[in-house]
């Protein structure tokens, strides 16, 4: 999977917030690989008008390449020429989720 990162900047105008210009600063990918696991529990059955009542637990861990980004305050101007210096960061794209769901049969 490749993800995409990107930062943008945008006007807009103080009296009726729509929007006036917008420009990506920077942008990077990454490919991502994973794997994930999950189970689904019987919790109850026969509850009045739910039929069958289930707990479904999951976990996906995503191995992700390194990225580089801008974050807020990475764009700094020079007053005296005004050249644009970009401070750049980088970090692993690793991603654990964790999903909790009840499911409901009717």
């Amino acid at each position: 999977m490749e993800l995409i990162f990107f930062t943008s900047t945008n006007i807009e105008s103080e009296w009726n917030n729509e929007e006036i210009a917008r420009s990506t600063n920077f942008d990077d990918y990454t490919w991502s690989y994973g794997g994930s696991a999950g189970l689904l529990i019987k919790l109850a059955e026969g509850l009045g008008d739910v039929g069958v009542l289930y707990l479904d637990v999951k976990a996906r861990y995503m191995f992700g390449t390194e990225a580089e980004y801008l974050a807020e305050g990475s764009i700094n101007v020079d007053q005296n020429n005004g050249t644009v210096h970009y401070d750049v960061l980088r970090s692993k794209t690793d991603l654990l989720t964790i999903h909790l769901c009840v499911i409901a049969y009717f």
